[in-house]
């Protein structure tokens, strides 16, 4: 179905029975193709923050906490205001900020994070942020799991929105099992669900998707 706006854009609508045309238009590849990225490469300088804090001052002299307060409580030790700059295994530039980052007592295997944010800058100078109210770090299975306003930007005019994400960081996956919205440049997507497999090459909208297309006078959008 297609409208157009007072600009003369031309906005085309896929839903429903008509997924098949939406996983081969040109705006649902950049949405694929930009989700196989932000995604796993934020998790990944996430996580290699965390792995490199088995104390309070990190083996991994690439990695620095440059600011934190720390408090000794009931959940044990409680960094505030955490702050890590550092270098990813392919010497990307990395921030990974949280309000507080404690070690669960019963298990100081899992890190508890509050108020979270990671930003990397890529080879190319693009750059690319995640944000979540909460997560929690299982540092042996290498294991992510996300939840409350997560957001994930890139400075390339794309945004992803979800309340939850869980992240095999071991074996490059990652799921939302919640509602998942989109937009970018070429247009919005929603579907109920994502999956992503980095080594396999996938990115996967699942479940009532809908994908709109910005065009201008361009029947097939993009």
């Amino acid at each position: 179905m297609a409208a157009t706006d007072l600009e003369g854009r031309r906005h085309w609508r896929i839903e429903g029975p008509q997924r098949q045309r939406a996983r081969v238009s040109p705006a649902y590849t950049r949405f694929v193709l930009v989700m196989k990225l932000l995604l796993p490469t934020l998790a990944v300088v996430l996580a290699v923050a965390l792995l490199a804090w088995p104390s309070l001052v990190p083996r991994d002299r690439t990695i620095v906490i440059e600011q934190a307060d720390i408090e000794v409580g009931d959940e044990g030790l409680t960094m505030v205001n955490a702050r890590f700059v550092g270098l990813d295994s392919e010497q990307r530039p990395f921030t990974v900020t949280a309000s507080s980052a404690s070690r669960n007592p019963d298990d100081p295997q899992i890190i508890k994070l509050a108020s979270l944010q990671a930003d990397t800058t890529m080879e190319d100078g693009a750059w690319m942020s995640l944000s979540a109210d909460n997560g929690l770090f299982r540092q042996k299975k290498k294991w992510l799991d996300l939840t409350g306003n997560i957001e994930i930007f890139s400075d390339t005019g794309y945004q992803f929105h979800s309340e939850t994400a869980e992240i095999d960081l071991a074996n490059g996956r990652a799921w939302s099992k919640t509602p998942v919205q989109g937009h970018g440049p070429s247009g919005e997507i929603q579907s109920d669900r994502l999956f992503i497999d980095r080594d396999a090459n996938i990115a996967r909208f699942d479940g009532n998707v809908h994908v709109l297309i910005y065009g201008k006078g361009n029947d097939k959008g993009g």
